[in-house]
């Protein structure tokens, strides 16, 4: 490889293009990361030129390194660089440039207007004008949008193609190249309107930026020569710190593999991986203590279930390529691609999950509940096992009963990832079927498998501090669960938009309105280590599902710590859920009456997480 020092203009100086190969992600560069330190960059050097006597060099800045591949072209095809490394420094470059070019013509200063637009487009005889004309070509996704900041010529136009747009009061972002071409036109415009402050006129404003581009603003061009590997160089430069994820090297690493194959890349990028480029993809969801974006967890569960073993996140790009070597599962790059894009149609079902289905309603679940382990074996469930609907059924019962009554019983959740993935394998091997999940599932043993039975279920659901010791959003869950389940046949069909908070009927801070029941049930006791004191019973009983209920933030607000004879009627009046119709005919609140509650309640939790027989 051959490596020299170049300044942003001499990069596109001459008839050249570079192309930011079409499996390359989009472009992501933001202000406060790059934009804003770029501009800094710029202007420090442009302040320079203004400030130092007329016979001084300004000292160059690094701007930091490119990784070129020459293509080659035969005819009248511009000569052109594949970028295996800056394709957003490039980018931004040349959106910065068509910014200055505007801002120039706009302060009335066409020759450096003329003189930038020669370092933006391309001229004279091509074999595809419509493409070679850009000296950056960028990805497909970004062609349109990267094609109207530089075709624009005024801040004016472009703003009348991108108008803003507001929801609720806030101005919603523009697409990114848009964003940056208005962000350098902003910070250029500020600039030129310190003119006074220099005593300068903006015409010399506007030269010292162009000296700043010309001469002092440096990065290092790498060209690659026939025996470097442009893959080796790609994944060394990329893979050990954080500017792509995961999935970014495994696409680069995929089409490079099509270009090899002699597959057609474009088709396969038209016809699979744009799924891919959806913003959909990019955004993050929680993986543990760190979030993800949604496309590495979906490959990182996708591997899981085709090597049935755990996949780490930090390690999936190595991963992969390593089972693809090895494993050889794919005939070619087009089948690869294709069962990819199908199980990426079940995760999505997963993450975005149709709660009028069986299926999204134990996705809904699992979101609430924070269980993401089970993944690879949903997806198998959803994409390969082609069970019949009541059979995929009973297995989503039992699954959901397992996790629901394990958490209410205050089980861990360490060993979920082996288990998931022996249960995932078993079905692998033999013919998926509700007995199969059940016969494992009931086989678990000890505190990180057993499957709670009904004894030891209604015991935690009963006396264990639930809100103290779930998340309470996970408890919310299980309630509106339970609401929803208690309209019978006779009622109306409800579903629940309302935002609902948790409520104690009996507050946390019982003291000043709630005077301590000294005669508590000796069946509440017994639950109790004897000696246990009056108060201490209901510190626990105050946090069972038995006082818990849901109410809308305002009336939660309204009744607060107040007396029962001040909470009851407020919350009949106000509530509909029969959570809450529930104490319409009841007078008076204490241990006896939270356990009774407590009993109805469990009562339709047991029909809803079944203990499987």
């Amino acid at each position: 490889m051959q490596s020299k020092p170049l300044s942003i203009y001499d990069l596109f100086d001459h008839k050249r293009r570079y192309v930011v190969p079409l499996f390359q992600r989009q472009y992501v560069w933001g202000q406060e990361i790059q934009w804003e330190p770029l501009w800094e960059d710029i202007r420090s050097k442009a302040v320079a030129h203004l400030d130092r006597p007329s016979d001084d060099r300004v000292a160059p800045h690094f701007l930091g390194a490119l990784v070129l591949n020459q293509i080659q072209t035969f005819g009248n095809s511009v000569p052109a660089y594949t970028i295996i490394d800056g394709q957003q420094r490039l980018t931004t470059f040349q959106i910065f440039l068509a910014a200055f070019r505007d801002a120039s013509r706009a302060a009335g200063n066409e020759r450096y207007a003329e003189e930038t637009e020669r370092y933006i487009f391309n001229t004279g005889l091509m074999e595809k004008p419509e493409v070679e004309t850009y000296k950056v070509f960028p990805t497909r996704s970004d062609q349109e949008q990267f094609a109207d900041v530089l075709n624009s010529g005024s801040l004016t136009q472009l703003e009348e193609k991108y108008p803003p747009v507001y929801k609720k009061r806030r101005l919603q972002e523009r697409p990114r190249m848009v964003e940056a071409y208005l962000y350098f036109s902003s910070v250029i415009s500020e600039y030129l309107a310190e003119h006074s402050d220099y005593k300068l006129e903006i015409p010399d404003l506007i030269e010292a930026l162009y000296h700043a581009l010309r001469r002092d603003l440096q990065v290092v061009s790498i060209e690659l020569e026939g025996q470097d590997d442009p893959q080796l160089i790609f994944e060394t430069l990329n893979a050990r710190g954080e500017p792509l994820l995961a999935s970014d090297l495994l696409r680069n690493s995929l089409f490079r593999r099509a270009e090899q194959n002699g597959e057609d890349q474009d088709r396969l990028y038209d016809n699979y991986w744009i799924e891919f480029e959806r913003d959909f993809w990019r955004e993050e969801l929680k993986q543990g203590r760190l979030k993800r974006a949604r496309i590495d967890i979906f490959m990182q569960h996708f591997l899981a279930l085709k090597t049935g073993t755990e996949t780490n996140v930090l390690h999936l790009f190595k991963e992969y390529k390593s089972w693809i070597k090895d494993v050889k599962p794919y005939p070619s790059i087009e089948a690869e691609l294709a069962d990819l894009l199908r199980y990426a149609k079940g995760f999505v079902e997963l993450v975005v999950p149709d709660v009028a289905t069986r299926f999204g309603r134990f996705a809904q679940r699992l979101e609430d509940l924070d269980v993401r382990t089970i993944y690879p074996l949903m997806l198998f469930l959803k994409c390969d096992s082609d069970l019949a609907p009541t059979e995929l059924d009973a297995i989503l019962e039992y699954l959901e009963s397992y996790l629901v009554r394990r958490m209410v019983c205050g089980k861990t959740t360490k060993n979920y990832n082996k288990l998931f993935l022996q249960i995932l394998r078993q079905l692998q091997e033999s013919s998926a079927s509700g007995i199969e999940v059940k016969k494992t599932l009931l086989a678990l043993t000890g505190d990180a498998g057993v499957f709670p039975d009904d004894r030891e279920f209604k015991r935690a659901w009963l006396i264990s501090p639930v809100y103290e010791r779930i998340k309470v959003a996970r408890v919310t869950s299980l309630l509106r669960s339970i609401e929803l389940a208690s309209h019978d046949k006779y009622g109306e069909k409800i579903t629940i938009d309302t935002p609902l908070t948790l409520e104690h009927v009996m507050p946390q801070e019982w003291e000043e309105h709630w005077p301590v029941n000294r005669n508590i049930e000796s069946q509440i006791l017994r639950a109790f280590e004897p000696g246990t004191s009056s108060e201490a019973v209901r510190d626990v009983l105050i946090h069972t599902f038995g006082n818990l209920t849901l109410l809308t933030q305002p009336l939660n607000t309204h009744v607060s710590n107040a007396a029962y004879k001040k909470k009851r009627p407020a919350i009949t009046k106000q509530s509909l859920l029969k959570l809450n119709t529930y104490f319409q005919s009841v007078d008076s609140w204490d241990e006896s009456a939270i356990r009774e509650r407590g009993e109805e309640l469990f009562a339709i939790a047991q029909r809803l997480w079944r203990y499987p027989h």
